[in-house]
């Protein structure tokens, strides 16, 4: 006569604990790895903004056939945006945490998109670590 065997299927009490305790340990690392990471996240982000509102900057002064120029301000952390009558047409502030090392500057576009001067923007976050953008005579504008 054969017996009826139940085979029992499923996990256990402790197979599950030590998933939970594995995949536990897993987000740790993750959220060690990614608080480490933010500030330079930070501050390329802010790089990356002020290079567009360079580059927005230019295109209006092609557009319009008119000076517009952007001002650094270090004092405040906060950069201004105005036309040739000196209207201001947008105040920035730079992202809490983010700073501004480089001395005031002040950048004109004329009318045909070129810079007044080739210089160099320099911010840094929390952690010391810095990133410059770059704007040449011809008007080009990077990030290093």
């Amino acid at each position: 006569m054969e017996q009826n065997s139940i085979k029992n299927s499923g996990f256990t009490l402790s197979e599950l604990l030590v998933v939970i305790a594995a995949i536990t340990i897993m987000c740790g690392v993750v959220l060690v790895y990614l608080s480490a990471y933010a500030p330079w996240a930070k501050l390329k982000g802010e790089g990356n903004q002020i290079a567009t509102e360079l580059r927005k900057t230019q295109n209006s002064s092609l557009t319009d056939q008119e000076i517009y120029k952007i001002k650094f301000y270090k004092s405040g952390n906060y950069y201004t945006i105005s036309d040739q009558y000196d209207n201001v047409i947008e105040n920035i502030n730079l992202v809490p945490g983010i700073t501004l090392v480089s001395n005031d500057i002040e950048i004109r576009f004329n009318a045909a998109g070129e810079p007044s001067i080739a210089t160099t923007i320099i911010i840094q976050n929390q952690k010391n670590e810095q990133l410059n953008i770059q704007i040449t005579l011809t008007g080009f504008v990077k990030i290093i």
